[in-house]
């Protein structure tokens, strides 16, 4: 069998050719070389067609190997597979996962696969599309960073090639590169990429936490120049050496390129960086007063201060509230930022905006390039349009309001989104007192489209440094204003009980006798893709099992550096899941990650002193847990 692999690297090639020889598999380059000196449009056209070229001439597989392409979107159509695995160093397993893909779509009648290499430096996020029997098939939205206008068609949408050419203004895409194969050929369509009017802005972000970091390198990577302040000496140089203070995927790989590119600096200097940007992003954190539960402000008003005494005479700037505040501080900023200007007698022009983030932690970077929506909160007209002109090159709804409303969505979301954990963990409950499965209760109610199936996972709670937090600052705004938040109240209530719940299980599991027995603890971090133990439920848990006289062996695969500050010192820390498990009574499964799900059972039933597991996630099936001869204990589910 003979393989094209379509990539820029030779030394990469020559690495598969030496780890597939075995399989009798001819690994060729492609006829023509790509070069990345080519400007994005005529790249991304020129690359299309010799992938193209190639395929038709061979009739083989092509896949592509490149760190610029997003092409999960593919993997829906017929025939097309998914080939972004071949990031990074060849090894034996990403050769293993080639044959499977080969097998698999000779298996399903496709005649290649075909993927699309990009340019890094315009770092493309695209709209992909497959052609079957002369129909275009939107799979997926994207953008084009760099000052492009973004390529859309209207999810849902199926257009026939007659169909898709008339409209092609309209839609910024271009069909000259589209076969007509009639249902033999999968390729991409060559994307008509069209200059907008954005002009790239100079931005200051106030606060490289979490937010403040993933927002700067974002709207960096989207053409602009960023500098990043932060009054902590040691995280700036850390950042400056092109290291991520935090764990979070893909976001390593903007900061690095974007500091390559001179596109974002940081300093601890303020001042600076006022002079020189006409966007100031307020992105500190607002921790929780865990007596009152209300947002602890200090580092915003701090920052206010400081704005209203570094801004200089004549000055046009624009102060926009990224962190989650409580309603009506954005006003509060932009009035204490004014009254200290009037009181150095400096004439300048400053307003305040509410743009509160929506991020995810574990898919924060995706979450900013491809958001559902973007919320803006001024009663300024000139600020809005500027902070909408950010935005613009993402394609996406923005929603422009007042400061207040805007304050208000973000908690909103936030409570509502909560709540809806909290009701499962519930009903999961329910579950477990008449005999129900929630795997299959959360799968049917989930079905209805007034509903969704998203968060509706059973476990053992919430954590992280938002849900916790916004929902019980937004109690205490309720209470504020003379209004009783009975359902938020029951939400936090019922989520601190689940975790205790799941301790409890434990317990009665063993009558109580805890005092010399060693558990297996797979996962700290709060959720999974993040090294957080903000509100972990792991930390009460194994903070439970220890003080009724229990040891610890625990593995994350990311989160234990952070984990230390916030455990027993007495805590175990292992290399590996199956070091965890080695000798230990049971295993107690608190983070859903992926290689948790992928474990050998088997191997870790011998491994185990007895077979029992605890799993506050659900990630196996009864019946194979019952197969296995395991005790199995999970949520919402009959023990087995």
């Amino acid at each position: 069998m003979k393989l094209i692999l379509a990539t820029r690297n030779r030394g990469k090639m020559s690495e598969f050719q030496a780890l597939l020889a075995s399989q009798q598999i001819e690994i060729a380059p492609m006829p023509e070389a790509i070069h990345v000196e080519e400007d994005g449009e005529t790249y991304l056209e020129n690359a299309t067609k010799k992938a193209v070229a190639c395929a038709r001439s061979t009739g083989q597989m092509c896949l592509a190997d490149d760190s610029g392409i997003e092409i999960d979107a593919l993997s829906g159509a017929p025939g097309v597979q998914s080939a972004r695995f071949l990031n990074g160093a060849p090894d034996e397993e990403k050769c293993a996962r080639i044959l499977e893909m080969i097998q698999d779509s000779a298996r399903r009648g496709a005649r290649f696969v075909i993927v699309l290499a990009l340019a890094d430096p315009y770092r493309v996020h695209f709209t992909a599309q497959a052609e079957v029997a002369g129909e275009i098939s939107t799979k997926s939205r994207g953008t084009c960073g760099f000052g492009y206008d973004p390529i859309f068609i209207p999810a849902g949408r199926t257009r026939t090639m007659a169909e898709l050419a008339a409209s092609e203004k309209k839609y910024a895409v271009s069909p000259r590169s589209i076969s007509s194969g009639a249902g033999e050929i999968f390729e991409i369509p060559r994307f008509h990429l069209r200059r907008i009017g954005h002009t790239p802005m100079n931005i200051a972000v106030i606060g490289t936490g979490y937010v403040g970091l993933v927002t700067g390198v974002c709207f960096a990577d989207l053409g602009n120049t960023v500098i990043a302040v932060d009054s902590d000496t040691r995280k700036i140089d850390i950042l400056r050496r092109g290291e991520s203070p935090i764990y979070e995927p893909g976001l390593s790989e903007l900061l690095t390129s974007n500091i390559r590119r001179k596109r974002i600096t940081f300093t601890p200097n303020l001042q600076d960086a006022v002079d020189r940007s006409d966007v100031l992003f307020i992105a500190v954190g607002t921790p929780q007063d865990k007596r009152t539960g209300q947002a602890d402000l200090k580092y915003v008003w701090q920052v206010a201060r400081q704005l209203g005494d570094t801004i200089r005479p004549r000055t046009v700037r624009r102060v926009v509230m990224k962190s989650t505040v409580p309603v009506g501080t954005t006003e509060e900023v932009e009035t204490m930022i004014r009254n200290r200007l009037a009181k150095r007698k400096v004439k300048a022009t400053v307003t305040a905006a509410s743009n509160p983030e929506f991020l995810r932690e574990g898919s924060a970077v995706r979450d900013f390039m491809e958001p559902d929506r973007v919320v803006i909160g001024t009663t300024d007209a000139k600020t809005r349009e500027k902070i909408v002109s950010l935005y613009k090159p993402l394609g996406v709804p923005i929603l422009a309001t007042n400061p207040r409303s805007s304050e208000m969505v973000k908690y909103a979301s936030n409570a509502l989104l909560a709540a809806k954990i909290s009701f499962i963990n519930e009903i999961a409950n329910v579950c477990e007192g008449v005999d129900a499965d929630i795997l299959d209760v959360a799968s049917g109610v989930g079905m209805d489209k007034r509903i969704g199936p998203q968060f509706l996972s059973a476990g053992i709670g919430y954590g992280g440094s938002c849900f916790p937090k916004d929902t019980e600052a937004l109690v205490y705004i309720a209470g504020r204003g003379r209004v009783r938040s009975n359902i938020l109240e029951a939400v936090v209530a019922t989520n601190k009980a689940q975790r205790v719940r799941f301790l409890d299980k434990i317990v009665r599991f063993y009558g109580g006798l805890l005092r010399g027995r060693r558990f297996a603890i797979l996962g700290l971090a709060f959720k999974p893709n993040t090294d957080d133990m903000r509100e972990a439920p792991s930390i009460d848990i194994i903070r439970g099992l220890m003080k009724r006289g229990a040891s610890v062996a625990a593995f994350d695969p990311v989160a234990m550096t952070a984990a230390r500050s916030c455990l027993p010192a007495a805590v175990d820390y292992v290399h590996d899941p199956y070091a965890a498990v080695t000798g230990a009574d049971a295993a107690v499964i608190l983070t859903e990650w992926n290689e948790f799900k992928e474990l050998d059972l088997r191997r870790l039933k011998r491994l185990l002193k007895k077979p029992v597991i605890f799993d506050g996630r659900n990630l196996f099936s009864t019946g194979t847990m019952k197969q296995l001869g395991f005790q199995y204990v999970s949520v919402g589910r009959r023990p087995v």
